[in-house]
């Protein structure tokens, strides 16, 4: 079996070239037996007959030596061996040795007819009416050495073409096996674990297109398992914490079980449970966000939503904790708005915006919820009193598990990813910027039109 691609693509332009050269061969052949020789028979064949006729009248008839004069002039003149037979097949002249072609009755052959045979000759004949009546027949037979020779110096052309094909489809082929190569060792190098392992992207063909699509895995891949690490990482960082306030929760509990007084055994016991719950709330975003990453929301149906009300119905539940802190909460959600979107995500969007804004906007601050109609989109802007951002951490809120200035926070830095997670999975978007003495963020989802859905 031929495993080198190259080798399979030498052979089959090879083969392709042999077919396409043994089908112009007999083409040429096909032709030539009606060419040029055929006709040029044909002439010389017709004018031989009038001079075998202006021969025989010159003679008058009385002797054949005129007849004979004649064939060994045309023989001579033609390249061709030339003789004269009677209607019975009797030769009445010709040259010394001759072969003769099987003869036929006069009345069964044509006026004129040239015939090539399966040797390469080429036989011509034609009647020859004399004075008086009698008929005779005029034979030509050219032979194969011209044709033979023309068939020669042809196929020698060919087989030239061939050689120089196979020649120069050598470099061509490792032309197109080059790129496929240097992939594949981009491929093994990144099955061994160098993930920065990248094809080189060449032209626009097939193998350029397909470079292109390895480096779009490799990048995807490469994303995947580095935010797979750090989600590890990240992961195990949160949950010690709790671990180690609930190891000592617990240990307090035990000293507080022996003591007659369960006052402090109770406080224990509630920071123990608040722990749990945390750790419970912690691992439940965990896994919403990779349900997200993963695309296995079965129950992921989008669908027109009126955003005004669905904004509304989010706020009120944070409303209490707004009030508790004194916030100034200030609405503007008119309405009718639709969106098309999946209700469940675009409700955790709003959970986390809102829940954040209650929670880092400080006491007797301002939160602004403000909807508005941009043409194909709806845009709803979160506005909370805080200090401003450096420009790249507008962008590094939204990675998982960044808290920023605020570490000693609650939550787990995982609300405004799942919410950006939420938006991209509806083809929308969220961003951050900063306004005057405060913090915006920007939701923007496509519109609903009936007769396309989303705009």
């Amino acid at each position: 079996m031929i495993r080198r691609l190259y080798i399979k693509i030498f052979l089959m332009v090879l083969l392709v070239v042999l077919v396409t050269e043994v089908i112009v061969f007999a083409l040429f052949r096909s032709v030539s037996d009606m060419g040029q020789r055929s006709r040029r028979a044909n002439g010389q064949t017709l004018a031989a007959v009038r001079l075998v006729e202006d021969a025989w009248r010159m003679d008058g008839g009385r002797s054949g030596e005129a007849l004979r004069e004649v064939v060994d002039f045309l023989g001579k003149s033609f390249d061709a061996e030339v003789w004269i037979t009677s209607s019975t097949g009797l030769v009445l002249a010709g040259p010394q040795g001759l072969t003769l072609v099987t003869p036929v009755p006069v009345r069964q052959r044509p006026d004129l007819g040239v015939k090539r045979n399966n040797d390469g000759t080429l036989y011509a004949n034609a009647p020859v009416v004399l004075p008086g009546g009698n008929e005779v027949r005029l034979h030509l037979l050219y032979s194969g050495k011209e044709e033979r020779e023309q068939e020669s110096i042809f196929l020698q052309g060919l087989l030239h073409i061939c050689l120089a094909v196979a020649v120069l489809i050598i470099p061509v082929s490792w032309i197109i096996t080059g790129p496929l190569k240097r992939l594949n060792v981009a491929v093994l190098h990144f099955a061994e674990g160098n993930l920065s392992a990248r094809a080189t992207e060449t032209g626009a063909d097939e193998i350029g297109t397909l470079a292109r699509s390895f480096n779009h895995m490799a990048e995807s891949l490469q994303r995947m398992l580095l935010a797979g690490r750090e989600l590890t990482a990240n992961v195990s960082h949160e949950l010690r914490s709790p671990l180690a306030r609930l190891r000592m929760s617990l240990e307090l509990a035990s000293d507080a079980s022996r003591k007659p007084e369960r006052t402090a055994l109770s406080r224990h016991l509630g920071c123990m449970a608040e722990e749990i719950e945390h750790m419970d709330g912690l691992i439940a975003r965990i896994l919403l966000m990779s349900k997200i990453n993963l695309s296995q929301d079965i129950s992921f149906r989008k669908g027109p939503i009126n955003i005004a009300e669905l904004a509304s119905a989010v706020l009120a539940r944070h409303r209490p904790a707004m009030e508790a802190r004194r916030l100034v909460l200030s609405i503007s959600l008119p309405g009718p708005l639709t969106i098309y979107a999946d209700a469940e995500s675009v409700t955790d969007a709003l959970e986390n915006v809102f829940g954040n804004a209650a929670k880092f906007t400080p006491g007797g601050g301002t939160v602004a919820v403000t909807l508005r109609d941009e043409g194909c989109w709806a845009r709803l802007d979160v506005f909370n009193t805080a200090d401003a951002l450096a420009e790249e951490e507008l962008e590094r809120i939204f990675h998982p598990f960044h808290r920023g200035e605020r570490k000693s926070a609650e939550g787990a830095g995982l609300g405004l990813t799942i919410a950006r997670k939420a938006m991209e999975r509806n083809e929308g978007w969220i961003s951050a910027s900063n306004m005057d003495q405060g913090l915006n963020f920007s939701i923007r989802l496509s519109l609903y039109d009936p007769r396309g859905r989303g705009e």
